[in-house]
């Protein structure tokens, strides 16, 4: 006959389930700092990716108008915005066709990932960055011819587009000359597109010399 032995039943005790527990705890307080951290730098670098192409579009759009930079054109009865001027690159429509005010909505270089600001009044389009005016030379009209970006002096210090965390912020609006309205996406610092074509991080006290 058989010997039969009495064997423990394969079930934690509610010891050992706490324990387990608390061993869960301590490891997704150590990681879960780094993971955040991980992702926003992740989403940092995609938002200067973002700003990257956009450079990249306003070149190209100043080698083919070198005299009309991307920065707004008021012809008799419209008014086309930077990010208006730049859709011929970015879907291959002339910024005066018709439906290439709804594709602006769908061009994601013009949002960044980080961007949780809540909009005011339902904005239809809304835009995580905005352009710096203050190189248009003084001409805000759009009607006055005046240089590419690429003439701008120490244009490597001159800043084109940035953040702007303003909650109506869509895609018409400028960083104008005013650098509160610089937004931290990115916690302590935002980036930049500077004229010579690279981004940059400054923190908002940093970019008041650089408009």
């Amino acid at each position: 006959m058989e010997n039969r032995v009495n064997r423990r039943p394969p079930f934690f005790t509610l010891i050992e389930l706490l324990v387990v527990i608390a061993i869960i705890a301590i490891l997704a307080s150590i990681m879960l700092p780094a993971l955040n951290s991980a992702r926003n730098k992740a989403k940092a670098i995609f938002c200067a990716g973002n700003q990257k192409q956009i450079g990249l579009a306003m070149l190209s759009c100043c080698d083919d108008n070198p005299a009309m930079p991307p920065v707004v054109y008021t012809p008799v009865g419209a008014t086309y915005r930077w990010t208006r001027l730049l859709m011929p690159y970015f879907s291959g429509k002339e910024y005066g066709n018709v439906s290439a005010a709804e594709d602006i909505k769908r061009v994601m270089m013009f949002y960044c990932p980080a961007d949780q600001v809540v909009r005011l009044n339902k904005i239809p389009k809304p835009c995580s960055y905005a352009l710096n005016f203050e190189v248009q030379s003084g001409d805000l009209t759009g009607t006055q011819p005046t240089v590419p970006f690429s003439r701008i002096r120490r244009s490597s210090e001159t800043i084109l587009t940035g953040e702007r965390w303003d909650p109506n912020n869509d895609i018409n609006n400028s960083l104008g000359g005013d650098s509160s309205r610089c937004g931290n996406f990115h916690g302590a610092f935002s980036n930049y597109l500077m004229a010579d074509g690279h981004v940059a991080q400054y923190r908002q006290r940093e970019t008041a010399a650089n408009y």
